[in-house]
């Protein structure tokens, strides 16, 4: 390395920005800082990622405890009760049809008559309403007379239900000049082995009727 001098003849250090030049440092430094720079960005993007990533069951941290519900006891019960009194009062208001011969039980002297040839019609009467009224004979085939009978009919509906239920006396007919009479068995009693027309009427009848002859039988029988 060569000694300089300056115009003046002084002697001049040498100049060390010969020996190590400015701009390398300043690359060095430069290089430094982008990679501190890029090591920080690449933590920062990885600890994002990281956390919209992670959940309790990836970090294995535990899940929060779900809360237990208990079971509604008071309102359980409570229905239960309500059920119980709706099926006791069901039970209590429940009346079964009755059936036909379910009614009166058959008296002994009703197996010596017999009601022949019952037929159904229907009359005026004198008030401008109809009556309906059960027509034929009975025969009396026992050793007593018969002073009185009450018959039970029994009207059903297209279902077979019981819709009526009647006990009606038998009325025995009888003619008169130029009219017919209906009167009751104790007024003109039926002998043994006589028969004699009969007519039972009915005040009514259920609009709900299947149209169908009635069930009738003998539920009571005066004798003497």
């Amino acid at each position: 390395m060569e000694a300089k001098f300056g115009d003046e003849g002084r002697y001049r250090s040498p100049d060390r920005s010969a020996v190590m030049p400015r701009p390398h440092r300043d690359r060095k430094k430069r290089s430094l800082v982008s990679s501190v720079s890029s090591a920080l960005d690449f933590a920062f993007r990885l600890r994002s990622k990281i956390n919209s990533m992670s959940s309790p069951d990836i970090l294995g941290e535990p899940r929060p405890a779900q809360e237990k519900k208990d079971f509604p006891w008071p309102i359980a019960i409570g229905a239960g009760i309500v059920l119980v009194v709706i099926g006791i009062a069901a039970a209590l208001m429940y009346k079964p049809a009755p059936q036909p011969g379910a009614g009166r039980p058959t008296p002994p002297y009703a197996a010596n008559l017999q009601l022949r040839d019952i037929k159904m019609a229907t009359a005026n009467n004198f008030m401008g309403g109809s009556v309906t009224y059960l027509e034929g004979s009975i025969a009396n085939t026992g050793n007593q007379t018969v002073t009185g009978v009450t018959v039970e009919a029994t009207f059903q509906n297209s279902m077979n239900q019981v819709v009526q239920q009647e006990y009606l006396p038998v009325m025995v007919t009888q003619e008169r000049p130029g009219y017919s009479d209906n009167v009751d068995l104790s007024r003109a009693p039926l002998a043994p082995g006589k028969s004699s027309p009969i007519r039972i009427t009915l005040e009514h009848v259920s609009s709900d009727w299947n149209g169908a002859y009635p069930a009738v039988r003998i539920v009571d029988v005066k004798t003497q």
